[in-house]
């Protein structure tokens, strides 16, 4: 399996933890892929990379972890369902 790897740079984890979060549930068909711009007839063609495909590493300043960051985003800002999260762990 081809894969790719995705280097996240940040401040406080809220974008990539997103990114990160939707990537696994997507790959794992845990959401759908609606409003995707990758999904688009016109991209259609292109050989992309599958979201399963995708390997995250990163860095960011903020002291709690990945999993830390997705269940506060969770639970108070209601970015994404709580049990998605446990899910994903």
């Amino acid at each position: 399996m081809r894969r790719i790897g995705a280097w996240l740079i940040g401040s406080s984890g809220t974008l990539a933890t997103t990114l990160v979060v939707g990537t696994r549930a997507i790959a794992r068909g845990l959401v759908d892929r609606v409003g995707l711009v990758t999904e688009l007839p016109e991209l259609g063609r292109l050989s992309l990379v599958e979201p399963g495909q995708i390997v995250f590493g990163g860095w960011d300043i903020v002291p709690a972890g990945l999993q830390e960051r997705a269940r506060a985003l969770a639970r108070d800002d209601r970015a994404f369902p709580p049990d998605l999260v446990e899910t994903l762990r």
